[in-house]
């Protein structure tokens, strides 16, 4: 499983993220997580998110 940490920016905001996939997997499924919203407490490190996170990249 490679990971690659990414940032980019959108209408002056800077957005960041972490994409996961199998290299040798050619038209792999994909899924967008989003946690919740920093004002709330929640960044990328959320317990729920990283959970799914980590289940969805076991089973493909």
């Amino acid at each position: 499983m490679i990971e690659e940490h990414i940032r980019f920016n959108s209408d002056g905001l800077n957005l960041e993220g972490v994409l996961s996939y199998d290299e040798n997997i050619i038209n792999p499924p994909m899924v967008l997580l989003c946690p919740p919203h920093p004002h709330l407490g929640g960044d990328m490190e959320n317990n729920v998110i990283t959970a799914l996170g980590n289940v969805l990249a076991e089973n493909g």
